[in-house]
């Protein structure tokens, strides 16, 4: 069952990191991001993958760290 756990974590964290290129790599290319836009999916995405992985982390809370 572990393994099975294990596979399932490091899909959503290849998942999380896929998507992050694809914006990173439009945003170096000049690419303004807004509210809304074509990456709004995959924000949400991400929000939500880093929310079931790191569920009391600021970083999937989308809030600012003091």
């Amino acid at each position: 069952m572990a393994d099975v756990e294990f596979k399932e974590r490091a899909e959503k964290l290849a998942l999380i990191s896929k998507l992050d290129y694809e914006m990173t790599k439009e945003v170096l290319n000049g690419f303004k991001p807004y509210y809304g836009d074509k990456f709004q999916e995959h924000r949400d995405t991400i929000l939500k993958l880093r929310k079931e992985l790191f569920p009391n982390s600021v970083w999937a809370l989308g809030t600012k760290q003091d």
